[in-house]
């Protein structure tokens, strides 16, 4: 249910004309009838449509200079069938890629999380010049997204500059988490800048977190300052990297933020502050007793020593 008004409504399906290729192509009168506002209808064409990957050309020019998006979504459901059945070799997606070149920002988003989803390693050059030219933030986000799917080395060095630069707060944070993966100990230095520099405080928290796995000294002195931070996830983030440290100042920290109540200090699938002190400690108390924030006060005031 849609309470209040709809900003910007999806455009009724009408006709509207297509590419000479496809109307030359032997699929036009399917593909037009993806156009068509009856559903059954739509449904039909869509079950014909699927049969032959050799469609896929004829779709994706069909939709390349579309904005109207029912249409373009109808048509992205013929290309997903073909995704999820396996069915696209180096060939087709040679001609997939062109997608990320679409009006429709949606197109170029699905497309790009698609080409590394399916693991399409031929595209990786073209999710590169996505990510380096997309003006839309959430195409260079799923760019990145398939770029880490598909381990790309090539796209290090254009991460590395967009950790700091990049307008979109989820480019930043994801490129982070691929940098910890990929560089590993050389983007060091890169992730404790995020850290000390970035507006975000959800990018600062993903940085302290990346600086979890390296256990490296450098990242000590910078994580002791985000853990002043009046940010919780962010003063949770630094505390659990300094505990990979062996900083018994970390014990405390995740201590006096269970005062904030959050989902991370009660259930979150695992991932809650009594887990990670029980891992860090090797205490735990029993049921409930184990989210009351005074019994890990007593017991840290009768062990900090």
């Amino acid at each position: 249910d849609v309470i209040g008004k709809i900003e910007n409504p999806l455009e009724a399906y009408s006709n509207s004309s297509l590419p000479e290729n496809t109307v030359q192509s032997k699929y036009y009168d399917d593909i037009k009838l993806l156009q068509n506002p009856d559903v059954f209808i739509r449904f039909q064409a869509i079950g014909r449509i699927i049969n032959n990957t050799e469609v896929i050309p004829y779709l994706t020019d069909t939709i390349l200079n579309s904005e109207h998006r029912q249409f373009n979504r109808d048509v992205m459901e013929c290309l997903h069938y073909f995704f999820t059945h396996n069915q696209i070799t180096e060939k087709e997606s040679l001609s997939l890629q062109k997608l990320l070149n679409a009006k429709d920002d949606e197109v170029r988003i699905i497309m790009a999380h698609n080409l590394g989803l399916w693991e399409l390693k031929e595209c990786e050059d073209a999710l590169i010049e996505t990510l380096k030219k997309d003006k839309n933030g959430q195409v260079r986000r799923f760019a990145l997204a398939s770029l880490s799917l598909l381990n790309s080395q090539k796209a290090i060095p254009i991460v590395k500059q967009l950790v700091l630069t990049d307008s979109c707060e989820d480019v930043r944070r994801l490129g982070i988490s691929f940098l910890g993966r990929t560089e590993k100990e050389k983007a060091l230095d890169i992730i404790i800048k995020v850290l000390e520099e970035d507006k975000s405080y959800v990018v600062k928290s993903v940085a302290a977190d990346a600086l979890t796995y390296f256990r490296d000294e450098r990242s000590l002195e910078p994580l002791r300052r985000a853990a002043k931070s009046y940010d919780v996830y962010l003063k949770r983030a630094a505390a659990k990297a300094l505990a990979n440290l062996y900083q018994i100042e970390s014990i405390e920290i995740l201590i006096d933020t269970m005062s904030f109540r959050s989902i991370d200090n009660t259930d979150n699938y695992g991932e809650n502050i009594p887990n990670y002190l029980t891992r860090f400690t090797g205490v735990d108390f029993p049921n409930s007793a184990r989210f009351d924030q005074s019994n890990w006060k007593q017991w840290f005031n009768e062990n900090k020593d």
